[in-house]
C-alpha cells in the first residue's frame, strides 16, 4: 500500500505540472477494479482533495466525482465477476469519460479531448500490470511452514 501511495503522489504532480493525462484516476480506478475494499474509498477521497487542491478547484468535487466513480466500478464488477482486462479498459474509459464530462461542468467549458482520452486508454494497460504486480508483490505471508 505504502508504494502504491507513493505512485499515487508521484502521479498526480506528474498530472497536474507536466502531462495532463489522469494518472492517479486511473491508477485507483484500477486498483478498485483489482482489490475491492474500502481503502479505495480513502484513496479517492484523498487524492480527489490533493488533485482539487492543485488543479485550483473547489475541494470537494474531484473527490466526490472519483467517490461516485470508484463507487460504480465495485459494484458492476460485484455484479459481474470478470477480471478480463478487455472489460477493465472499457469501465476505466468509460470512467475517464464522465470524468472528463463532469470535470467541464465543473470549470464551465467545453474541454473534453477525444485525442487525450486515446493515450489514456493506451496507458491503461501498462497500468493495469503495473498494480497488479504491487499488489501481488507485497503481501505477507502470515505463516511460515518449516519442514524438517
Amino acid at each position: 500500500m505504502k508504494a502504491l501511495i507513493l505512485i499515487l503522489l508521484i502521479s498526480t504532480f506528474l498530472q497536474t505540472t507536466i502531462w495532463p493525462l489522469e494518472f492517479a484516476l486511473i491508477i485507483i480506478l484500477i486498483r478498485a477494479a483489482i482489490k475491492p475494499g474500502p481503502e479505495n474509498l480513502y484513496l479517492s477521497f484523498g487524492f480527489g482533495v490533493l488533485l482539487a487542491h492543485l488543479l485550483l478547484l473547489p475541494l470537494g468535487s474531484l473527490s466526490l466525482l472519483y467517490l461516485v466513480l470508484v463507487m460504480s466500478i465495485s459494484l458492476i464488477l460485484k455484479r459481474w465477476h470478470s477480471e478480463h482486462p478487455l472489460i477493465l479498459i472499457l469501465l476505466v474509459l468509460s470512467g475517464l469519460l464522465i470524468n472528463d464530462l463532469a470535470f467541464s461542468v465543473i470549470i464551465k467549458s467545453w474541454n473534453v479531448s477525444f485525442a487525450k482520452l486515446a493515450v489514456e486508454a493506451f496507458l491503461i494497460l501498462p497500468i493495469y500490470i503495473m498494480v497488479k504486480f504491487l499488489e501481488e508483490r507485497f503481501i505477507v505471508k502470515s505463516e511460515i511452514k518449516l519442514k524438517f
